[in-house]
């Protein structure tokens, strides 16, 4: 249970990160039906366009782009509330990319944020 101002802003930040992924996965997927689609031969969905019409308009593509933008921005703005409330404690550290490779990050002990 989150217990301080800086635990609160850091559960928002993640819950608005996994929208973001979740908008960027149902984009995948919605361009992986519509080209299952047109690839199958078959005249299912020619003959019921509005199964298609109707879930093109719930992942309306404009929409999602102006939703991730404004999730995007909150992000953005939480990493800052979150910078400013905390007084960093640096450490330099190592995360594996692959068995073979690593990659050199910097992030704070206490918010766990990483430094840009």
């Amino acid at each position: 249970m989150p217990t301080t101002e800086s635990d609160i802003l850091y559960k928002m930040r993640c819950l608005v990160s996994d929208f973001m992924i979740m908008i960027y996965q149902c984009k995948l997927d919605l361009a992986e039906i519509n080209g299952n689609i047109k690839s199958i031969d078959n005249t299912y969905f020619h003959d019921h366009p509005e199964i298609l019409n109707r879930l093109n308009s719930i992942f309306n593509q404009k929409e999602l782009t102006d939703l991730s933008f404004l999730l995007q921005d909150f992000k953005g703005y939480a990493d800052f509330k979150i910078d400013t409330l905390c007084e960093h404690e640096w450490v330099d550290d190592e995360i594996d990319i692959t068995p073979d490779r690593s990659q050199k990050i910097i992030y704070c002990k206490l918010c766990e944020i990483t430094r840009r």
